[in-house]
Order: structure tokens, then C-alpha cells, then sequence
């Protein structure tokens, strides 16, 4: 059986985070549980982005470390397709996701993908009324705002693998 390099730690370079437990791929829990019963993990060409909704209320800048922490970031949006993923996960009516105004005014994914190429901001957003709006938030129907960073709220975090499960 062939180990994803990673083990499900962060690849991330620009990702500050402690450095991964010194666990082997065989030693991780997850990949024994799957070993065990008859499947293997396999390499897959396409990144498979996967969100976890935490109903819990945090600032922008908590959720962003805690998606660090516990996953890859917060949310990224890349497509259509990714889009629909995302509000299946959705329990609230807005949460954070990982777009933020950088220093150039330009809105950037905090996981340091750069420059969002694909968007679904709501009409007449985004506004940053007050000029402290700096953090993107996501509603239930799938449209984007600008919002305070440090408005507590739900978020959303996604974890990037290369890796799919298959039958032996």
C-alpha cells in the first residue's frame, strides 16, 4: 500500500503551522481502519475538496486558525462545482469562508491560492460599507458578502487530499 505523502497533514508551505507527529502512514488510525477492511488509498490526479460546516462562532481570523489547525483552511471556491459542495454543508444562513480584501484591494483565498477567478457575490457586493468590511462570508443561497472580521460567526474549513478509497 502506497501512503499519500502527507498522511493527512497540511502541504500547505505558506501554512504556519506545528509540525506534523512523527505517525507513519501505517500508523495512522485512518489509513489502518481502511486497511483492515479490504480497501486501499489511491493516488487520485484531481485535488478532492472536502468542507466541514462548524457551527460554532468564531472572528474571522479564529475560524482561520482553527481551520489551519484542525484542516487545511477555510473554505475555497473555485468553481460551480465546488460551489454546490459547499452549500450542502451549509446549516445557518451565512458563515465564513476563506476570501479576504488583501493590501492591494483585491480579494484574496487565505489559503494563498492567490486572486479568486470564480465569483458569486451578491448584487451591489462587494460594498464594505463603513470601509471595515474586509472578510467574505457565504449565505445559504450560495451568494457572497463582504462582512466585519470580527463579527462571530459559523464557519466553513475544507481539507485538500489526493487521495481516493477504493476496493481491493
Amino acid at each position: 500500500v502506497q501512503c499519500p505523502h502527507h498522511c493527512g497533514h497540511s502541504t500547505n508551505p505558506s501554512v504556519d503551522l506545528p509540525p506534523p507527529s512523527p505517525v507513519t502512514c501505517e500508523q495512522d488510525p485512518e489509513v489502518l481502519k481502511l486497511l483492515h477492511l479490504g480497501q486501499e488509498l489511491v493516488p487520485d490526479p484531481e485535488w478532492a475538496l472536502q468542507y466541514h460546516f462548524i457551527n460554532k462562532s468564531l472572528t474571522w481570523y479564529e475560524a482561520q486558525s482553527f481551520c489551519r489547525l484542525k484542516y487545511t483552511d477555510l473554505a475555497t471556491i473555485n468553481n460551480m462545482d465546488d460551489e454546490n459542495q459547499l452549500i450542502n454543508t451549509l446549516d445557518v444562513t451565512s458563515s465564513w469562508i476563506g476570501l479576504y480584501n488583501g493590501q492591494t484591494n483585491r480579494w484574496l483565498w487565505s489559503d494563498g491560492s492567490g486572486v479568486m477567478s470564480f465569483t458569486q457575490w451578491s448584487p451591489g457586493e462587494p460594498s464594505n460599507s463603513g470601509g471595515v468590511e474586509a472578510c467574505g462570508e457565504m449565505y445559504d443561497n450560495g451568494l457572497w458578502n463582504d462582512a466585519p472580521c470580527d463579527v462571530t460567526k459559523a464557519y466553513v474549513c475544507y481539507e485538500k487530499s489526493n487521495i481516493h478509497v477504493s476496493r481491493r
